[in-house]
Formats: C-alpha cells, structure tokens, sequence
C-alpha cells in the first residue's frame, strides 16, 4: 500500500511539472483553434455594437488570455535554464501570434491593413527568440497562417496565400538575420577586445618582471595574480611619481622601462605630468640624452636645457 501511494504521489508530481511546462503550449493551441472556428469575427458589414453576452465572453477570452501571457513571462525572467527559456520564448510567440490574428479577426475582414499585427509580430519574435525557436515559430507561424486561409471565407481566392506566406518568411528570415548578423558581430568585437586587453595586461606583466615569459604553472591562475599585480603595479607607481613630481616641484615625472618586444627601445611605463603635449613615443637607447643615460646607468641632472631642445 505504502509503494501505491509513492508511485501514486510520484505520478501526481510528474503530471504537475509537465502542466506547468506546457500550459502555456496549451493555452496558445486553444486560442487558435477560436481563431479557426472564426469566434472573434463579426458579421461583414454590421456597424451594431456586442451585447452584453458578446462582452462578457470576449472579456473572459481577454482576461484568461493576459494571465497566461503575464505568468509565463514573470516565469521566463525567473528561469536560469537555457533550455526552459527557449520553450517559454516559443510559447510567449506564439500566445501573441494567436493574440494577433484574433485582433485582426475581429476589427476588420480578412485581408486588411489590420492584418499587418501578424507580420509585426511574426518580426518581432523570429528576432528575440532564442535559436532554434526563432525558426520553429516561423514554420508555425506560416501552418496557421495556411490553415486560417483554409478555413476563412476568402470566396476561393488562393492566389493570395503564396504571397501571404512569402511575406511572413521575408519578415522572420531578415529579422533573425539581421539580429543574428549584430549579435554576432557584439560578440566577435567583445572578443577582440577582450583579447586586447588580455595581450596588454600580459605585456605588462612581463614589462614590470611580474611572469616568466614560459611558466610550467597553471595559465589561468598566472593570468588571475599577473592582472591584479599589474593594476598594483600601476596604482602604486603613479602616486609615487606624483608625489616625486609634487616634491620636486616638476612639471613632468616619468617612468619609463625596456621594451620587451623591442629592446633597443625606452616606453613610458608610468607619467605623471601637468602637460598635455606629451607625446607617448618610444625612445632609442642609442640616441639622445635619454639614451646616453640609459646606457650610462648613472644619475644624470640635465640642467638647463634650452627651449625647443629635440635631443631627449
């Protein structure tokens, strides 16, 4: 008795989790098929207002229509998982694909300029969902459309449909392209600058003798220490020549080190200056006095220098 009722309450809870992961599919299919049986059309040409029965069943249809909308979207926000928000995109699409042929149904003829809330939807969803559900909503999206026509009276007319069908894939098609298109190239430029930034900090870990050009240790681990050493580094360095330009009253205070990728070269590492001429250049360490100095290793006091002098 007690392995019946485990099994029973284990049936229970399955039959919840699939409800609650389909209702929304559900609620979506029923609406349409209130499309096809034509209940949100009114007679053609009949100017009168709906009576009272009229209003409270579309008021219903409203009501139970934006409850199942708003909860699978709070859901959609809620969920981590990649695979239940490609589900929940798919049916938010599809409860506004429906929501717009029954707003199309009702305020004016099959056909009309009204018609054209399909086509915005059908745009709108094909671009936002996640992949594949972009394509799996425009492949539903072009069945209903084929069976709306089927079933509404379009007095035999089916030369319509074809076209119909072709703006609906020209719709969905170049706006999951285009929003592919940028997407990709975010990423391939989030990339590269990532990349950039990842060469820069490593060049000047190996500028300030923070790594080993070769290390046998883990490269995450390197990259983690090297970043935070470096912004150290940095930070550090420039209060300490801010505060040597402040004490001895200098315009410019200026760090510069070997250039590992150039050896013969000086880069400024570090500056700290009032100016705003200063030109980030690599100097030669076989001319100039900066050059002279470097290869001398001494202190060096090159006072006056006359204005205009270009031998630094």
């Amino acid at each position: 008795m007690t392995g019946q009722m485990k099994r029973l309450a284990h049936s229970i809870l399955k039959a919840k989790r699939a409800l609650r992961a389909t209702y929304g599919f559900v609620a979506a299919a029923s609406f349409g098929v209130l499309v096809l049986l034509r209940t949100f059309t009114r007679v053609p040409g009949s100017d009168r207002s709906l009576d009272i029965s009229e209003k409270i069943e579309f008021a219903v249809l409203a009501c139970a229509w934006i409850g199942v909308f708003a909860a699978r979207l709070i859901a959609r926000t809620k969920e981590h998982d990649v695979a239940e928000r490609k589900s929940t995109d798919l049916e938010l699409g599809l409860l506004l694909l429906v929501a717009a042929h029954a707003v199309a149904q009702y305020a004016a003829p099959y056909g009309t300029p009204t018609y054209a809330l399909v086509y915005v939807v059908v745009a709108f969803t094909t671009a936002f969902a996640r992949p594949p559900m972009g394509m799996i909503f425009l492949g539903l999206s072009v069945a209903l459309e084929a069976t709306v026509h089927m079933t509404l009276d379009t007095q035999g007319d089916w030369r319509t449909l074809p076209v119909r069908i072709a703006l609906l894939l020209v719709f969905g098609a170049l706006h999951f392209a285009f929003t592919q298109a940028e997407i990709t190239r975010v990423r391939l430029q989030s990339k590269r600058e990532l990349d950039q930034e990842r060469e820069r900090q490593q060049r000047d870990a190996r500028l300030y003798r923070l790594v080993r050009a070769k290390s046998d240790t883990d490269d995450r681990d390197e990259d983690r220490i090297a970043r935070a050493s470096v912004a150290e580094v940095r930070e550090t360095g420039f209060y300490v020549l801010d505060l040597l330009k402040r004490t001895l009253e200098a315009q410019t205070c200026v760090l510069l080190l070997r250039d590992n990728e150039d050896g013969d070269k000086l880069m400024i590492a570090e500056c700290a200056s009032d100016s705003e001429d200063l030109v980030a250049d690599r100097l030669s360490l076989t001319e100039g006095a900066v050059g002279a100095v470097a290869h001398r290793g001494l202190m060096t006091n090159l006072s006056p220098i006359r204005d205009g002098y270009r031998g630094l």
